[in-house]
């Protein structure tokens, strides 16, 4: 009888325990990202320290504005994604505007302790004549000096911020001298200041708004190499005689505004306020990306000269002010490919080139201010059957222009801006297709036009202005409350006593 055997006894197997195992080869793996996230914490900390004391020490002597309230905060309270997703844990002030700023040294050591400012704007600002300023914000792309008198010293400076994208330099109102702050004439003797700049340019610049500067030779030089530019605009600023010529190199540039009152700026300087002329525009309709164009006072034999369709090739929007042109202009600017929107104010235009306009076939926008007493120039813009938009200003224009527009199908819009339309001129419109809006300021309408106005079928009454008129209010009120609630407007006015005009015999 066989014996059984009793099995081995089996010994139980602890469980495993997991243990942290380091290693030289570890230790050198994970210090440097130790030391490089200890680091970064340790950066925004300071980050965070410097631009708070900056804020305080600022905020402690003068007024400042913070654009955003998330700036100056930590990014994870509350949360801001973006700021996290470019590594950052403190938010810094980039959008800062001063008020009243007269900053000595230690107030311009504080402003350059800022973490990190892009945009900085300053009312009022005086400036020192010695010293650091604006050199200390040396990562801005943005400044702009409202009502300010920057010195030398100040300009030489912001004309080594090699970032800089926008500058806008205003010592006073665009139209004004430094003492018509109400509207009040300024002084004859009035000088502007000088821009006191040399002739290196901003790498970066692409928007530069100056107003009420002289500009010396050196100064234009660094606006001419500045070829970034897209955006320039000088404002009742003293140019050099033909300093507006040296534009020519910028090739970026897209919009050109060169605007000037002779009462705002000194007298017996009539060739040197940078007078548009017919070699400038030469240059001019050679910029391939220029797309919109305003300037004033000049007197034009030509628009540059011959081969107009080979010019211009992306001009769209053109503003004249005060401008003389020839028969041979007109067809010039008529003859401008991609032309759509034009303003003309106070200009004078040979009779005989009247005609020209209608070879403006893309013109689908036209605004004319102050025609005087020419009728024909109103008469040739007030005819051209593509029209979409027409603003229209001064006395010339009355019923009998009112019967040109009456004819222009596709017109969408129109102003009529102090003018001498009638209940009878507003009547003639009764029947238009396309007419969406219409705006009308002073003038001589009554609660009659409004009659006639509303049996427009495509008018959308809820969006047309009626500004000093002789319309009574109550009444435009009560018409647009019934217009909106879907009601029959015309029958609300007849309740009334309210009849439209008839329109004007032909």
């Amino acid at each position: 009888m066989e014996s059984e055997e009793s099995p081995l006894p089996t010994t139980a197997t602890p469980p495993r325990r997991w243990r942290l195992r380091f290693s030289l080869r570890t230790l050198v793996i994970i210090t440097p990202l130790f030391a490089l996230f200890f680091a970064w914490i340790g950066g925004e900390k300071l980050r965070h320290d410097q631009d708070q004391a900056a804020a305080e020490k600022i905020g402690s002597r003068h007024s400042f504005f913070l654009a955003t309230p998330d700036e100056g905060t930590w990014t994870f309270s509350p949360l801001q994604m973006d700021q996290l997703l470019r590594g950052r844990l403190y938010h810094p002030y980039t959008s800062i505007e001063f008020a009243h700023l007269q900053a000595d040294e230690d107030d311009w050591i504080a402003i350059g302790q800022f973490a990190a400012p892009k945009q900085v704007t300053i009312y009022s600002y005086r400036g020192p004549t010695t010293g650091e300023t604006f050199s200390r914000l040396t990562s801005i792309q943005s400044l702009v000096l409202w009502y300010g008198e920057p010195t030398s010293n100040d300009l030489r400076q912001i004309q080594q911020l090699r970032h800089l994208r926008r500058l806008r330099i205003s010592p006073s109102d665009d139209f004004t001298g430094p003492q018509n702050r109400k509207n009040a004439p300024t002084p004859i003797n009035f000088q502007p200041p000088l821009l006191d700049i040399g002739p290196e340019p901003w790498p970066e610049l692409e928007f530069l708004h100056l107003s009420n500067q002289q500009l010396p030779v050196l100064a234009m030089e660094a606006i001419a190499a500045s070829t970034q530019l897209q955006d320039l605009r000088l404002v009742n600023c003293v140019v050099p005689p033909h300093g507006l010529r040296q534009l020519k190199d910028l090739t970026e540039l897209q919009h050109l505004s060169l605007i000037w009152r002779p009462d705002s700026l000194p007298k017996n300087e009539p060739a040197s306020h940078g007078v548009m002329d017919e070699v400038t525009l030469n240059h001019l309709g050679r910029l391939e990306k220029l797309e919109t164009l305003a300037f004033h006072h000049a007197q034009l034999r030509n628009f540059g000269g011959d081969n107009a369709p080979n010019r211009w090739p992306s001009l769209y929007d053109l503003q004249l002010d005060h401008v003389h042109l020839s028969k041979q202009a007109v067809e010039e600017i008529a003859a401008i490919p991609r032309l759509q929107s034009l303003y003309v104010k106070a200009c004078t235009i040979d009779p005989d080139a009247m005609k020209a306009f209608q070879g403006a076939r893309n013109l689908v926008e036209v605004r004319l201010s102050d025609p005087g007493d020419n009728e024909l120039l109103v008469e040739g813009l007030a005819s051209l059957p593509q029209l979409e938009a027409l603003f229209f200003q001064g006395e010339t224009v009355t019923d009998q222009t009112m019967k040109r527009i009456a004819k222009l199908n596709d017109l969408q819009f129109l102003s009529l801006d102090d003018t001498l339309v009638s209940d009878e001129g507003i009547a003639l419109l009764e029947t238009h297709p396309q007419l969406l809006t219409i705006q009308i300021h002073g003038g001589q309408v009554t609660n009659s036009a409004l009659a006639s106005l509303v049996r427009i079928k495509t008018l959308i009454l809820p969006l047309c202005a009626f500004d000093s008129t002789r319309i009574d209010p109550n009444l435009l009120d009560e018409v647009r409350q019934a217009a909106y609630e879907g009601k029959d407007v015309t029958a609300l006015l007849e309740q009334k006593g309210i009849f439209p005009a008839s329109p004007p015999k032909p």
